[in-house]
């Protein structure tokens, strides 16, 4: 074992993820980040209300429903359900095309 091999390992232990996935955790929370104050800009810009609702929606999937208020904000539930079907419909994609891809999941498993 090399002495970078032994700096790595040691730093892997102790924050639990490599390099690579730490820059790329960053990097999502600080989009996120400014997504989020992008966001609530036109609310503190008292800007009309279809701006604070859409800025509202980057937070949060179907926010601006219920920022409308009214019979819009019934839409608020159907919105995070759809959001939670197409999540599922995405992890059910890459598992689809990696077992066609493959010809099968036990093949693709395998290790040499």
């Amino acid at each position: 074992m090399t002495t970078m091999d032994h700096a790595f390992s040691a730093g892997l232990a102790a924050h639990g993820k490599g390099p690579v996935t730490a820059a790329r955790q960053r990097r999502t929370a600080l989009v996120y980040t400014v997504m989020c104050l992008v966001g609530f800009a036109p609310v503190l810009a008292g800007a009309p209300a279809g701006w604070q609702a859409a800025g509202l929606g980057l937070w949060l999937p179907g926010a601006g429903f219920v920022a409308v208020g009214g019979l819009a904000a019934l839409l608020f539930p159907l919105t995070l359900a759809l959001f939670g079907v197409s999540l599922i419909a995405w992890f059910w994609a890459g598992w689809w095309s990696r077992r066609s891809a493959c010809g099968s999941a036990a093949h693709c498993s395998r290790r040499p």
